[in-house]
């Protein structure tokens, strides 16, 4: 073990000298003093690598939060001019005092903002999703300049390089603009959403988009250089490329996440590596006796071809594939490296760090070394040689696994990897721990295992466990600045006793605001709604798939009645051509896909597809999963029926209602698991019945009655239980959030652990709304406070996972929706309260953002 040990030190040894002269560089190009930490990641390349020493022991100097404030768990600390600038969900971009924690100043925009700022030249720059690019004295937080809003606004953290900034936004316009007076010098449209924050070499800048296609721009001009073939995955978003420096090339890294479901993607990586080396993995037991045995060590040799075999594997099955190489100056795709994916709910994997000899620092996945230590097993870190596809495995020196509360050693968890001087960071939720590369040493610095940074939650932050993105820390002078748990922990080696955690309020700042970006106006959101119509009738769209994590496969618009429900929103106001082609749309899919009977749900298969990431086969074959019965699609068609006033509508479906209606009876119940999840879809939809009954032969009003009762009973006893549940908790320890995680109570309904799904708010219309609000009003008011302070961003769409369910790395878009619409329809949201909250959309044919659009017109009409 001792001869492996020295071996995975010396190559690393090579390396770093070199490292400084990278350094340097970048700071002259981007005018920072050495002693700052000015942008994600600590440059533009994003290298990850910062000159000085970390020590054997830290403590807290200052620990601070903002009261009922989160901050995104991709966020980083930056760090300037004695100032620790910090940005929150709730629109504030916070300045203190590296050395105390004290306030400065606050800037306040009426938005989010969802990344870091970054610094240069005596400025703070940073996007909010207001729309707009904010240019700030650093020392005061005044307004130098600002940008003319861009639809979505931003999801990333700016990149600043020769006094020009390069941010991307979330509806796909990459923009330069100049830093003096935010001028925008030219901007480029992308295929799709940017949420991945831009790198920069010299010359060149560097972003993936949602299709995930990655461009490479001139700085200068603007000028298209190259744009990648399309990556395997599901998003690149959060993180950054990583720019290389060295003798065997000059490349741009960009790793993206599974785009089938997590669980899959780890286990099967692991049988293979398992296979290799000869290890029976169906029982954890055989893989956990391995791991602690003298033989996994492996040797040269058995790297070597265990590395050779990952990279064939690789080029067999592309869904593996997470670590993509590309030329900088051509675009042309590198060697493929043997990285198998590690990440934390779903995630996009954790960026390796760069030296300028081409070695790239980086996790990755092997049967050999003794970092194991989780239920995810067979992960490692290592030095890789780009030009050679060889990774030169690391050992720690205490033995066959790391010692408690240092690396992670399991794969399915978020970390970033950083490196100062000869230590190696690792960024962890729970922890912060280091590795000397000399001799092997690995240490904590902070933090406790299944914690926030050492400590419990607040009662607010819910969003962050394990993943889904880990941003780095700040290196300053002997201090490390780290956000975790929507906290920022100031460590340093000079601290003797550990400081208290503080909440600062906005009131405890100067604050500086400025005024709301104008709302839309209605003929600007009809338009919208045209076009989105439009869009939706004159393709034959497949329905969306989405893996968000370990709950599994999200499908949605499936249903011919979500587009029957979608058109009738939309209906009133559209014009009269278009309302004709909507009526013969519908009269053609009711008589295709007849919406009171199995024929209702659309094929997986066929159509246009709307993700924006290449959709594998085997997620379009799998079985759908839990489906409401088609009764519960009724009121989409008394709906369409009442607003279109198309009769016609009415008798193609009157044959079949009485009999889906006995067949709902006859299987559905009030109370189960599943059923619990359409609660509101069948209530609208018996509402609508009962209100139809003398148009329908055959059916006993009383029975109608009977069932609508029942079912009533039900959502007042599951808004009554939701209301004396739902609070803001501290987790007294793992076991009760276990419980939290698995369930997802009190706003979510798991039909079996891990599995939650969102349905409390969803498919709610006026009839289950005027129920509520006769019945049930206390606890419709508590649990929408508790909600708004747990997911401040619920409306963006596509957005980070707000609260905790399935271990997921974004929310669907119908969990946008379901708020919305109770906004709409329970608390009675004016127009103007609803513009603020329609946002984007997250796909082509959306339905979500067809039914937002409409109601924000619905309004008032």
């Amino acid at each position: 073990m001792q001869g492996l040990l020295e071996e995975g030190r010396d190559i690393v040894k090579k390396e770093m000298r070199s490292w400084s002269l990278l350094l340097v560089h970048l700071l002259i190009s981007c005018s920072v003093a050495s002693d700052d930490w000015a942008t994600i990641r600590g440059d533009p390349a994003r290298t990850g690598y910062r000159k000085g020493i970390i020590h054997q022991r830290y403590n807290t100097a200052w620990v601070r939060h903002f009261k009922d404030e989160r901050i995104g768990t991709a966020v980083e600390p930056i760090v300037a001019e004695g100032l620790v600038f910090v940005a929150t969900h709730n629109g504030r971009l916070y300045a203190l005092r590296d050395e105390s924690g004290e306030p400065v100043w606050a800037f306040v925009i009426q938005g989010a903002f969802l990344h870091s700022p970054a610094y240069a030249d005596g400025r703070v720059v940073i996007g909010g999703t207001d729309g707009r690019v904010y240019c700030l004295d650093s020392k005061t937080g005044q307004i130098k300049w600002m940008t003319s809003p861009i639809a979505g606004g931003f999801a990333t953290s700016p990149c600043i390089v020769n006094e020009r900034i390069f941010i991307g936004s979330r509806s796909g316009l990459f923009l330069c603009l100049h830093l003096k007076n935010g001028k925008v010098e030219w901007s480029f449209s992308c295929d799709g959403p940017i949420m991945q924050t831009a790198a920069a070499d010299s010359q060149r800048v560097f972003a993936t988009d949602e299709t995930l296609h990655l461009y490479g721009w001139d700085q200068r001009s603007g000028r298209l250089l190259w744009k990648s073939p399309k990556l395997f995955g599901q998003s690149a978003r959060d993180y950054y490329p990583v720019v290389v420096n060295g003798s065997s090339g000059r490349w741009v890294i960009v790793r993206t996440n599974p785009a089938v479901e997590m669980g899959h993607r780890h286990g099967d990586d692991r049988s293979f590596l398992c296979r290799l080396a000869g290890v029976d993995d169906s029982d954890w037991r055989n893989i956990d006796a391995w791991v602690r045995s003298e033989e996994s060590a492996g040797s040269p040799e058995l790297w070597s071809k265990e590395q050779e075999a990952i990279v064939a594997y690789l080029k067999k099955t592309p869904l593996a594939r997470s670590f993509f190489i590309f030329d900088r100056e051509t675009g042309k795709e590198g060697p493929t490296a043997p990285v198998l994916w590690t990440g934390g709910c779903q995630g996009v994997a954790a960026l390796p760090v760069v030296s300028p000899e081409g070695t790239v620092i980086t996790f990755h996945r092997s049967a050999y070394g003794n970092w194991t230590l989780g239920v995810a097993p067979l992960i490692g870190i290592g030095a890789l040689d780009i030009f050679t596809s060889k990774i030169q495995p690391f050992f720690h020196r205490h033995g066959r696994q790391p010692p408690w509360n240092t690396f992670w050693g399991t794969a399915d968890e978020a970390q970033n990897i950083q490196v100062v001087g000869r230590t190696l960071l690792f960024v962890h939720q729970g922890t912060l721990s280091a590795f000397d590369l000399d001799s092997g040493s690995l240490w904590t610095l902070w933090g406790d295992r299944d914690s926030w940074g050492g400590f419990r939650n607040l009662p607010w932050a819910q969003n962050e466990w394990h993943g889904p993105a880990r941003g780095g820390v700040a290196i300053v002078k002997d201090r490390i600045y780290w956000i975790t748990g929507s906290r920022i922990l100031c460590l340093s080696p000079d601290a003797s006793s550990p400081a208290p955690d503080i909440g600062w309020e906005l009131q405890n700042f100067k604050t500086v605001s400025t005024a709301p970006v104008s709302l839309p106006s209605d003929q600007t959101l009809r338009e919208e709604l045209e076009e989105g119509v439009r869009q939706l009738i004159t393709n034959n769209w497949a329905p969306l798939i989405i893996e968000p994590g370990l709950a599994g496969r999200w499908l949605l618009y499936d249903n011919s009645a979500d587009l029957i429900e979608a058109l009738a929103w939309a209906f009133p106001h559209l014009s009269a051509s278009l309302k004709k082609e909507v009526l013969a749309f519908v009269a053609e899919l009711v008589q295709k896909h007849n919406p009171l009977n199995a024929t209702c749900w659309l094929e997986l298969s066929r159509g246009q597809r709307r993700e924006h990431f290449w959709l594998p086969d085997e997620l379009i074959k799998q079985s759908p999963g839990e489906r409401p019965h088609p009764f519960g699609n009724f009121y989409a068609v008394s709906l369409f029926v009442r607003r279109s006033n198309d009769r016609q509508l009415l008798d193609m479906v009157q044959p079949f209602i009485a009999q889906s209606f006995q067949q709902f009876v006859a299987s559905v119940r009030p109370h189960s698991a599943k059923d619990l999840l359409f609660m509101n879809r069948y209530i609208n939809s018996l509402v609508a019945l009962k209100e139809l009954k003398d148009s329908v032969p055959g059916l006993s009003a009383s029975e109608i009655d009977g069932h609508l009762q029942r079912w009533t009973e039900t959502l007042i006893s599951v808004w009554k239980k939701a209301g004396e549940e739902s609070r803001l908790r501290v987790f007294s320890g793992i076991q009760e959030w276990d419980q939290r995680i698995a369930w997802g109570e009190p706003f979510l309904v798991a039909v079996r652990p891990h599995r939650a799904r969102w349905s409390l708010f969803a498919d709610v219309n006026p009839p289950t709304a005027a129920l509520l609000l006769q019945h049930s009003f206390e606890p419709v008011q508590k649990v929408w406070s508790v909600f708004s302070a747990l997911c401040p961003t619920w409306h963006i769409v596509g957005g980070e996972r707000q609260i905790h369910y399935g271990e997921n790395f974004i929310d669907p878009p119908d969990f946008a929706l379901s708020a919305f619409r109770f906004l709409a329809f329970v608390l009675k949201a004016n127009k103007e309260e609803l513009k603020k909250r329609w946002d984007l959309a997250f796909c082509p044919a959306d339905l979500c953002h067809i039914i937002k659009v409409s109601l924000v017109l619905e309004t008032g009409r």
